[in-house]
C-alpha cells in the first residue's frame, strides 16, 4: 500500500506542476499582448502632451489632407483577413499566438493597436467566421457548371486531429475537360481499409450529385485500392453498377515495374533501406563523378551497340527524346530532371565533368530513387569494390 501512495503522490504531484508551467504561460503570453498594446498607446501620449493647449488630443482626421492621405496609403492589416486566418490554421497557431502574432505585426506596420480591438475573443470569431467563409467557397465551387465527363481522383494520407492524435483523411477530386478542377471534400475515415475509403469517396460525389457524370477515376495502386474482392476501385463500381476505367497513379505503376526488376537482379531487401544504395551514399565524398563509365566508354556496351542496329536506333532515338525534355525545363520536380540528365549522360550525351547530385532519399517506397541510384551505380561501379554478384545485377 505504502508503494501505491508514494506513486500516487507522484501523479499528483507531476499534475500540479503541469497546471502550474501552463498557468505560467498563458500569464506570459497575456503579458506580452498587454505590453504590445502599452507600447502603441505611449506615442499618442506623447504627442497629446506636447500638442497646443487648444487641442489636447491629437487626431488624424484633424490633420493636414497630405497627412491624412498618407495615413489611407500606409499597409493595415485585420483580423478578418482570409489569407491571414488561413495562415494561423496552417501554422497551428493557437489563439494566443495568433493574437500576439496579430499585434506585433500591425505593431510593425506603424498602426495605432490602443484603438483596435485586439483580444483573444476577437481572433477567435474571426478565425470562426474565416473557416466559415472558406467552407461556403467550396461549395460555391460546387455550384459552378461541371462538365459532363469527370475523373474521380482521391487519396488518403495520416493527418494529426484536433484531438492530439492522427487520423486518416481522404481528399477527393473532380477533374475535367479545360483543366476544370473541383475539391469535394477532405474527409475523416476510420480506418484506410477499401470498404471505408470507397464509403468516403461515394459521399462525396452523393452531395455534389456528380454519380452520371464519372467516367474514369485515378488512384494510388495501394492494396486497399486495387484489391479484386474488396479494393474501393470494385465497390464504387459496383455501387454506380458500371465499370469506369481504371487509371493508376503512374508513379505507383513505375514503381511496381522498378520494384520486380530490381529485385529480380538484386535480391529484395528486408529492412526499409537498400543496402547497396547506402553504401554509394556512404561513400560519395570518395568518389569522382569525372570518371564515369558510360555506353560510349564501356567496351561490352560499345560491341553491343555496334552489332545490334535495333538497340542502336533505340539509343540514338531515345537520346533525341531526352535533349528535347531537357532543353525544354519543364521539369515538376527536381528529381525528374535529374533522372533525364543521368539517362542522357548514360547514353552518350554530353554534359558537365561533374553532372551528379549527392544521393537522397534510400526508401523503398520512392521509385525514382531506385532509377537514379542505379544509373549512378552503373557509371561508378568500378569505385565501389562492389561483389561480383552485385556488380552482375546492376549491370
Amino acid at each position: 500500500m505504502a508503494g501505491i501512495d508514494l506513486v500516487t503522490a507522484k501523479k499528483v504531484e507531476k499534475q500540479v506542476e503541469r497546471g502550474t508551467r501552463l498557468k505560467r504561460l498563458r500569464e506570459h503570453e497575456d503579458s506580452d499582448i498587454a505590453r504590445l498594446t502599452e507600447r502603441a498607446e505611449i506615442p499618442s501620449q506623447s504627442s497629446s502632451s506636447s500638442s497646443s493647449p487648444v487641442s489636447t488630443t491629437s487626431s488624424p482626421a484633424r490633420g493636414s489632407r497630405s497627412q491624412r492621405k498618407k495615413l489611407k496609403q500606409s499597409p493595415s492589416i485585420s483580423v478578418k483577413d482570409l489569407n491571414l486566418i488561413s495562415t494561423w490554421d496552417r501554422e497551428k497557431l493557437s489563439v494566443r499566438q495568433a493574437t500576439s502574432t496579430f499585434a506585433a505585426t500591425a505593431q510593425v506596420l506603424g498602426m495605432d493597436i490602443g484603438s483596435m480591438a485586439v483580444s483573444k475573443s476577437t481572433v477567435h470569431r474571426a478565425r470562426i467566421a474565416g473557416r466559415e467563409q472558406a467552407a461556403e467557397k467550396i461549395v460555391e465551387l460546387r455550384n459552378q457548371e461541371i462538365p459532363e465527363r469527370l475523373v474521380l481522383h482521391w487519396d488518403g494520407k495520416l493527418l494529426p486531429s484536433l484531438s492530439g492524435d492522427t487520423e486518416d483523411r481522404i481528399a477527393v477530386l473532380l477533374t475535367g475537360e479545360d483543366d476544370a478542377e473541383f475539391l469535394l471534400g477532405v474527409r475523416a475515415s476510420s480506418d484506410s481499409t477499401g470498404r471505408n475509403v470507397a464509403a468516403v469517396v461515394l459521399k462525396e460525389v452523393d452531395e455534389a450529385g456528380v454519380r452520371d457524370k464519372i467516367i474514369a477515376f485515378c488512384f494510388d495502386t495501394t492494396a486497399s485500392n486495387t484489391g479484386m474482392v474488396q479494393g474501393a476501385c470494385i465497390r464504387i463500381e459496383q455501387e454506380l453498377g458500371r465499370s469506369l476505367l481504371w487509371l493508376a497513379c503512374r508513379h505507383h505503376v513505375h514503381e511496381v515495374i522498378l520494384k520486380d526488376v530490381f529485385e529480380a537482379s538484386l535480391c529484395s531487401s528486408s529492412g526499409p533501406d537498400i543496402g547497396i544504395f547506402k553504401r554509394l551514399r556512404d561513400r560519395w565524398s570518395f568518389v569522382d563523378s569525372s570518371q564515369r563509365e558510360t555506353v560510349e566508354t564501356s567496351e561490352d556496351l560499345v560491341e553491343f551497340f555496334a552489332t545490334n542496329d535495333t538497340a542502336s536506333k533505340l539509343k540514338d532515338d531515345a537520346l533525341a527524346f531526352l535533349k528535347e525534355a531537357l532543353m525544354s525545363k519543364n521539369h515538376p520536380r527536381e528529381d525528374y530532371e535529374e533522372l533525364l540528365r543521368l539517362s542522357y549522360l548514360f547514353l552518350g550525351g554530353e554534359g558537365p565533368a561533374k553532372p551528379f547530385r549527392r544521393p537522397g532519399a534510400l526508401h523503398q517506397a520512392r521509385w525514382m530513387a531506385k532509377a537514379i541510384y542505379c544509373l549512378k551505380l552503373q557509371m561508378l561501379k568500378s569505385q565501389l569494390s562492389l561483389t561480383g554478384r552485385k556488380k552482375a545485377g546492376v549491370e
